[in-house]
């Protein structure tokens, strides 16, 4: 349980000062730094929550489209794959405001 408490704290954070620095560098404004860190830090929060709290469905939802059950030697390598899914959800936020920072700015 504590690299999920670790990944959970940590993650959102950096990820959400990641997006904050970069926007201060591309000199937005206040508020749209504050609202593009602000969304990525909710949106990474959440990835880790909902990796944890629906892991039953995504187990039952990988057997459905695989027909195969996951071959897992330990709790632990499923803690990694919540971990693992909440950071892809956080990199993906990232991406997100990458991308639609420089797309809003460009129209």
């Amino acid at each position: 349980m504590v690299p999920l408490s670790a990944a959970l704290l940590v993650v959102p954070a950096l990820a959400a000062g990641l997006v904050y620095a970069d926007a201060y560098r591309r000199g937005l404004s206040t508020g749209r730094r504050l609202l593009w860190s602000g969304a990525v830090a909710v949106v990474s929060y959440t990835g880790f929550l909902g990796a944890y709290a629906f892991d039953g469905r995504l187990f039952r939802s990988y057997v459905a489209l695989t027909g195969a059950e996951p071959v897992v030697s330990s709790p632990r390598q499923l803690l990694a794959w919540v971990v693992v899914l909440g950071l892809t959800v956080s990199a993906a936020s990232v991406l997100a405001y990458g991308v639609g920072s420089r797309v809003g700015r460009a129209t």
